[in-house]
């Protein structure tokens, strides 16, 4: 029998990628979520949910119009 409870924090965290959860609002990104992953990259998961690194820095800027689809 498969077990019905997926603990999905876990689960987000033990991805081999980033998981992030970002609202677009007021012209401007809001993250809600990013996973720990992210140190992988350089970046500490807290600057990302303060604000202190931004999503314009971290998308390459040829791929921003298929961000803003």
């Amino acid at each position: 029998m498969v077990d019905q409870f997926v603990d999905y924090p876990a689960m987000l965290e033990n991805l081999p990628g980033v998981s992030v959860r970002v609202r677009y609002e007021e012209g401007e990104w809001r993250t809600l979520f990013v996973s720990g992953n992210i140190a992988a990259y350089g970046y500490a998961r807290e600057d990302i949910l303060t604000g202190a690194v931004t999503w314009d820095r971290l998308i390459h800027p040829d791929d921003w119009p298929f961000v803003h689809k």
